[in-house]
């Protein structure tokens, strides 16, 4: 069976490399308090290039937060009441009122690296 990415050591190399980029992207927005707060694959554009993989972009940055106090430490609720289901982290549903951390990029980025390695 054919598989639809090469095996190739540069293949590996240059999805590593995409990851990182990602996750510099999603270090860039909580440097400047912001929360992104729906990543998915769907808001992670490739755009061709001379490589295999092409060049990946964090996008759509419609539910994005900027917020000039911690989370913690925030007395209000999240305005923004839901992300895509599939790539929130679990503790929402738990806690779909009280505010939402940074980290829920982490966690969402985390799901989308997940699926493309799968």
């Amino acid at each position: 069976m054919d598989s639809f990415w090469p095996r190739e050591e540069r293949f590996a190399l240059e999805v590593m490399e995409q990851f990182l980029g990602l996750a510099n992207a999603i270090e860039q927005l909580q440097d400047k308090s912001c929360r992104h707060g729906d990543v998915k694959p769907d808001d992670i554009p490739r755009f061709k290039d001379e490589t295999i993989i092409g060049l990946l972009k964090l996008g759509d940055m419609g539910l994005t937060k900027q917020h000039g106090v911690n989370t913690a430490l925030r007395p209000d609720s999240t305005i923004t009441k839901f992300g895509t289901p599939r790539y929130e982290a679990p503790e929402v549903d738990l806690h779909r009122d009280e505010p939402r951390s940074r980290l829920y990029d982490i966690w969402s980025l985390g799901c989308v690296f997940i699926e493309l390695i799968i």
